[in-house]
């Protein structure tokens, strides 16, 4: 499978992690909260997707607001293309994490097509902060 990495993607400095999953052999899911406003557009909630060949994120899926629209919470993907952002509807059920991972999984599975599987193992959620850690640092500069 070839990946292509985003030249567009959440405008994020500062996150905590949540949980990580696998996608596949290649692939991991990393979800992350309390995202700190940078911008516009508040991120309550994101899943980053990333290439453990390439050492970068391939699709991202947030749960979003700005003041523009009006407290409503949408559903939001970046992924490679000439539409790199793109809005899947919103709803007051983005605003819950459990409900947002649960549509984040099902829009992931669908793309990729691989099964996801909760990362259980202390040292590879160790792994995972580090890949979070490590690409949060980078978008500093």
């Amino acid at each position: 499978m070839e990946m292509i990495t985003l030249e567009y993607c959440p405008l994020i400095n500062k996150a905590e992690y949540h949980s990580s999953y696998n996608i596949g052999e290649r692939l991991i899911a990393i979800s992350m909260d309390n995202i700190p406003v940078r911008g516009a557009v508040q991120y309550k909630y994101v899943v980053m997707v990333w290439d453990k060949v390439s050492k970068k994120p391939v699709y991202f899926i947030t749960s979003e607001s700005s003041p523009f629209n009006k407290g409503l919470q949408f559903l939001g993907v970046f992924e490679e293309g000439p539409f790199t952002h793109g809005n899947l509807g919103a709803s007051d059920i983005w605003k819950n994490q459990d409900s947002f991972i649960a549509e984040a999984f099902d829009i992931i599975e669908e793309k990729f097509e691989e099964k996801i599987l909760e990362i259980k193992s202390e040292n590879d959620i160790k792994k995972s902060k580090e890949i979070l850690e490590c690409w949060l640092n980078h978008r500093l500069r």
